[in-house]
């Protein structure tokens, strides 16, 4: 279950984690201009597996995975509904917390 937070309407919108499988889930999304018809949707994620250090130091990259195969799959669908993408667009970085 998540809770919208942070919408500024054409700008970006925010969701957090209030139950789930993570001790702490943010995700962000930005949407920056290009032109006047396109734009850029920017996604940033937050988050930590229950357990501790040790845990998410381990676990972190495996769902890392998981969650690029999902964006790569939501990256077709905008492509195919809305045109041209930019699928290099994804960067991992990885920090224990």
């Amino acid at each position: 279950m998540a809770e919208l937070e942070h919408v500024r309407p054409g700008r970006e919108f925010s969701d957090r984690q209030l139950k789930g499988p993570f001790k702490m889930w943010k995700h962000r999304h930005i949407f920056i201009p290009t032109s006047v018809n396109n734009c850029i949707m920017r996604d940033e994620i937050e988050f930590v597996v229950p357990g501790g250090t040790w845990v998410h130091s381990i676990l972190a990259p495996l769902i890392l995975k998981k969650i690029q195969r999902v964006f790569i799959d939501r990256h077709r669908v905008l492509i195919e509904e809305f045109g041209e993408g930019q699928p290099d667009l994804f960067n991992a970085n990885v920090t224990n917390n």
